[in-house]
């Protein structure tokens, strides 16, 4: 193929320039840490592979406090928060998939820290921002001279949503990784759809679902966009291939890719016994399987979870995705964007419906409508809003108003003047946006992470066995994330929590075999409950030190004396 300097600028030049700012936008403001639900979990087991630890364990104290208290629940506040127990002999497992923290520990290996597990967030989502121009070159191939304006429209437009550039920033979750896997299988398999030659063909293929398989063992309920890859295949495969060959390939790969998923799942059933009343088997086909419960009709007008509770999920999604950026009538412009491809694109039509609508049903019936579960839709509503934009400019005006001759000029002075139109609000949008960089969203900075070494010190500096107790509003992610950097175990404060012992128990406990196994270090701060210091009375404590964490005031660490 004959060298084109214009070629080489939109697949080269262009991806090169997202990428550069997306490193510019994206590193230096990344989040090191979590202190909030769900990721520290993450970073919990990232760490256990980065310090060469088993990922399922026996606590000895966790199976002590079983026997002791005669109840798993009461023993909930040893091991880390995201896990579980799975027998009666103490053995914990994570809650959570495999695949992300593995990504996570494999980067932290690769320079020698745990700061690098947060490498993964920021590339992941430079990955999307790429993955959603070729995406959209791919989609629109037959589009010569307007291509590139639809796939520079779909990646300003996800740049600019508040709720992907927060994910960006914020505590590692699993969206952000899984989308990239999505977007990139999809890219292979129109690649490897389009190919000259068999070979290319079933390695483009193979890839596709490996990367599928990949995106499905991050975030377990991308599964759902199964039909959209295989009406890839059916739309756009070339006539005298075999769709059969194609479909086993890609399942292949798939199920290869899903090892760490399987492995998870094997390796848990294999020591699980049913010993809680709310277990029905010892199989477990994903970790947090029981989610699935939570799926309800009822969600859709009226959920009765933590989040936005009764206001219903269907309400909430449509309100986020209608939010997604600041533009007028945006929900508006996306059905628009929906009817024009059908009417235009069938096929690109049928293919990002059946992304994008499985995911929304689902999380419509969830009984917790996190902004974050949809992330997956928004690179779809972003492509699908730039064709909605594009059609109007093309096609809708110069039709009303009957232009014929300078109809190019004509498109050119329409799209400089939708990019005025757009430009106030997504300008003010990103002035906002400026309180993202104010760590409101339960992260760890580096001060919070040189506050971890500082709390390290102090417990290197105590003879003894020590274990850490975190007793705060933040004690689930803190003890996890610190856990994760330091390899220190720790533990939470038992009382006043969901299930408590009484407090004379609790002391027992700690008497007959917490004090004469460990030196106990408790990290406190102006937000530890009364019950903590009530708990302590019979007890000396000494301080031996403050922790600077810059979301916790007063944070210091007591040594608890018997």
């Amino acid at each position: 193929m004959k060298f084109s300097w214009r070629r080489f600028l939109l697949w080269v030049g262009v991806p090169s320039v997202i990428i550069v700012c997306g490193f510019a936008s994206f590193w230096e403001a990344r989040s090191l840490g979590a202190y909030g639900d769900d990721s520290a979990g993450y970073i919990y087991l990232a760490g256990r592979l980065f310090h060469h630890q088993p990922l399922m364990f026996i606590s000895d104290l966790g199976k002590q406090a079983i026997d002791f208290f005669g109840d798993e629940k009461l023993a909930r506040w040893i091991i880390p928060t995201h896990h579980q127990y799975i027998n009666p002999s103490g053995m914990a497992a994570s809650k959570y998939p495999l695949l992300l923290s593995v990504l996570m520990a494999l980067s932290g290996t690769l320079i020698d820290a745990p700061r690098g597990f947060f490498i993964v967030q920021p590339l992941s989502s430079i990955g999307i921002l790429v993955g959603t121009y070729i995406l959209t070159m791919l989609l629109f191939a037959h589009h010569k001279r307007d291509r590139f304006w639809l796939a520079c429209g779909a990646v300003v437009s996800l740049y600019a949503s508040s709720l992907f550039f927060e994910a960006t920033l914020s505590q590692p979750m699993r969206e952000i990784p899984a989308m990239c896997f999505l977007i990139w299988s999809f890219i292979a398999l129109f690649i490897a759809l389009r190919a000259s030659k068999n070979r290319f063909v079933y390695t483009g293929v193979a890839i596709a679902g490996s990367l599928f398989g990949a995106a499905v063992a991050v975030r377990e309920t991308l599964i759902l966009t199964l039909p959209a890859l295989v009406a890839c295949v059916l739309l756009f495969k070339i006539k005298e291939r075999s769709v059969w060959k194609i479909l086993l390939t890609a399942f292949f790969f798939f199920l290869l890719a899903c090892i760490p998923l399987m492995y998870t799942s094997v390796s848990i059933s294999s020591e699980k016994v049913v010993f809680k009343k709310r277990d029905v088997s010892t199989v477990v086909i994903v970790p947090n399987i029981g989610h699935i419960q939570t799926i309800s009709l009822n969600n859709l007008f009226h959920n009765d979870g933590k989040f936005n509770a009764g206001e219903g999920s269907l309400p909430t999604y449509i309100r986020t995705i209608n939010t997604a950026l600041p533009i007028p009538l945006f929900g508006l412009l996306i059905l628009y964007g929906f009817v024009r491809l059908f009417h235009r694109e069938r096929k690109i039509g049928i293919i990002l419906l059946l992304w994008a609508l499985p995911i929304f049903a689902l999380y419509s019936l969830w009984i917790n409508p996190y902004g974050r579960y949809i992330l997956p839709l928004y690179p779809i509503i972003m492509i699908v809003v730039a064709y909605g934009m594009y059609h109007v400019c093309i096609h809708d005006i110069p039709q009303i108003f009957s232009v014929k001759k300078s109809q190019r000029f004509m498109q050119s002075v329409l799209i400089i003047a939708c990019c005025a139109y757009l430009f106030g609000p997504l300008y003010q949008h990103a002035l906002s946006a400026e309180n993202i960089f104010e760590r409101n969203d339960r992260e760890f900075t580096r001060a919070d992470v040189n506050a971890i070494s500082t709390l390290d010190d102090i417990a290197s500096g105590v003879p003894g066995n020590v274990i850490l107790m975190f007793a705060g509003d933040n004690e689930e992610g803190v003890s996890e994330t610190v856990d994760a950097y330091t390899g220190r175990m720790s533990i939470r404060f038992p009382i006043d929590k969901k299930y408590s012992a009484p407090i004379e128990k609790v002391r027992q406990f700690f008497a007959e075999y917490v004090f004469p196994q460990y030196t106990v270090l408790a990290v406190i701060d102006d937000s530890t409950s009364s019950a903590f210091y009530e708990w302590a009375k019979p007890y000396t404590l000494t301080e031996l030190g403050s922790v600077p964490f810059t979301f916790q005031s007063h944070t210091r660490v007591v040594q608890i004396t018997p």
